[in-house]
């Protein structure tokens, strides 16, 4: 299924956005207590970077960052030119190389996938060290929900339950070692620190 992120009118939206940056957001404290727990890392693979501003958040870890050809080529690359990249479609590409990687961070990536639990499943069976999942809505039954993206454009809100996360971090023998929301005003927002 298309949503927004496919639509190669959606780059000049994120890029007219005035955002506050990543590490300036009501929601980094969140994200940075996740990292201050994933131990022993070097390098981080940011699925769905987009602005890519992760690199700029956690400047100690070897970057890479990965997302649709025209968002790397238009957004990621428009404002990190110097950073490494991967062309990368959750829906048709291979997911090996994620094993390459000690932190796979997927923030604000699985709410915006129709099949985001066959995403997180992919993610799990091949990550080495650690997953983040970060500004995911966890509520009691798992479900879709139309919203509106940049620019307006209409894409999907994939909320997660709790048994289904569970249910496939046991599948990969993996464990949520930490928890918390990632915006004190939306408890249902949720950022998880998943160990292999």
């Amino acid at each position: 299924m298309n949503t927004a992120w496919n639509d190669l009118k959606i780059c000049q939206h994120i890029l007219s956005t005035n955002f506050p940056k990543l590490k300036d957001s009501n929601h980094f404290l969140a994200l940075k207590s996740c990292f201050d727990l994933a131990v022993d890392c070097e390098t981080v693979l940011d699925v769905g970077c987009c602005k890519a501003e992760l690199a700029e958040a956690f400047p100690n870890l070897n970057y890479t960052g990965a997302d649709l050809k025209h968002i790397v080529e238009n957004v990621s690359k428009t404002l990190r030119p110097s950073l490494k990249y991967i062309h990368f479609d959750a829906n048709s590409d291979d997911y090996s190389f994620i094993s390459n990687y000690d932190i796979i961070v997927m923030n604000s990536f699985l709410s915006e996938m129709p099949n985001g639990t066959e995403i997180l499943s992919k993610v799990l069976s091949h990550a080495k060290k650690y997953v983040i999942i970060h500004r995911q809505d966890i509520q009691d039954k798992t479900t879709m929900v139309n919203y509106q993206t940049y620019g307006g454009m209409n894409t999907v809100n994939l909320i997660l339950s709790r048994k289904h996360i569970n249910k496939i971090t046991n599948k990969h023998d993996c464990k949520i070692i930490f928890e918390t929301q990632s915006f004190l005003e939306h408890p249902e927002k949720r950022s998880l620190l998943i160990s292999k």
